[in-house]
């Protein structure tokens, strides 16, 4: 299909091509001693605490200790089957990133802000998330939500849900208002899922009329996710932000007997294992109750780390995730 006007496309190319444009300070050395100076500095100046955090931890004691991290400029996808509970996972790492203090940014493309901010109040409050939804509290449980705002108010978090199909040019222009223009601290990005996400279309000038045009160009899916999560990563890299994304399984792993996820259980995995830097695997273990995380892949990382299993098991308000063996309590 073509058209001949897309106010999202257009939009972010002329924003890009000016922020671009501000942000050019004449040549660049390039250099190897040049390249090895602003290492040094940058180190130097980390050591100082005079810039941020080159990663954003788990903040959660055996994902830390693994070597895991989330280096800035990387995206991490994150892959289950359907109704899993990837968002929960994803919710409660999230959870202990914001209170270490980071800033996230969360797009949800199913799920909406009424819903999210009820998970986040249950952590914080240890009121089952399904009370807070019917907006049935005793006194006691009243009580515990309202001291939970004092936790909630210090989060540098933004639920953004009014995106139904996401593409990487209304990620990027919704990022730089917040960053660039409102100046808001996003080290974190989630987009919960990647299955619901479109490429944006390609556009070029009619030179007849002038006339931006617009086509979206039929591709297989796969085709399609590869070009996403290469936009995600030079977005991530733009903004110096990590993202986390969620996307799901094909049915491979439905139809072995061997549940232990791997690689090529993603959707589209050829499109999504090429861009991603870090792929997590979630597993539902029978009758256990426990979701267990595979780390599939560790492209910068410890690589010692790839193929761990990290056990996680639901409280008994089913409100978040911890990690087995670690004594956490939801109201922390």
């Amino acid at each position: 299909a073509v058209e001949t006007s897309n106010f999202e496309v257009v939009a972010d190319n002329a924003n890009r091509l000016i922020f671009t444009a501000t942000e050019q300070n004449g040549a660049t050395d390039t250099s190897a001693m040049g390249a090895y100076s602003a290492l040094w500095d940058e180190v130097e100046r980390r050591i100082d605490g005079e810039i941020v955090n080159p990663s954003i931890p788990f903040s959660q004691r055996r994902l830390d200790s693994s070597g895991l991290v989330n280096p800035r400029g990387e995206i991490t996808v994150i892959g289950g089957t359907e109704g899993l509970g990837k968002t929960t996972w994803v919710l409660s790492a999230e959870y202990y990133v914001l209170k270490a203090g980071y800033g996230i940014a969360h797009f949800s493309l199913e799920m909406r802000k009424r819903e999210l901010i009820a998970s986040f109040a249950s952590m914080c409050s240890g009121v089952p998330k399904p009370q807070l939804l019917l907006r049935r509290l005793s006194s006691g449980n009243w009580d515990k939500f309202v001291s939970a705002a004092s936790t909630i108010k210090d989060f540098k978090l933004n639920i953004i849900d009014e995106y139904f199909s996401l593409t990487p040019s209304q990620l990027r222009r919704r990022l730089r208002k917040m960053i660039v223009s409102e100046n808001q601290q996003v080290d974190l990005v989630v987009i919960d899922g990647l299955w619901l996400m479109k490429d944006d279309p390609e556009t070029f000038i009619n030179p007849r009329t002038g006339d931006v045009v617009v086509s979206r160009a039929s591709r297989e899916r796969h085709e399609e996710v590869f070009e996403i999560t290469r936009k995600l990563n030079e977005i991530a890299f733009e903004f110096n932000i990590h993202i986390w994304i969620t996307h799901q399984f094909n049915t491979n792993l439905l139809n072995r007997k061997n549940k232990k996820p791997l690689i090529t259980d993603f959707a589209e995995s050829a499109g999504v294992r090429r861009n991603a830097q870090n792929m997590i695997g979630l597993q539902r273990l029978d009758g256990s109750g426990i979701t267990r995380a595979h780390i599939l892949k560790l492209r910068n990382q410890n690589s010692a780390a790839i193929g761990m299993e990290i056990d996680y098991f639901y409280n008994a308000d089913h409100s978040m995730v911890v990690e087995s063996g670690d004594k956490v309590a939801s109201h922390e």
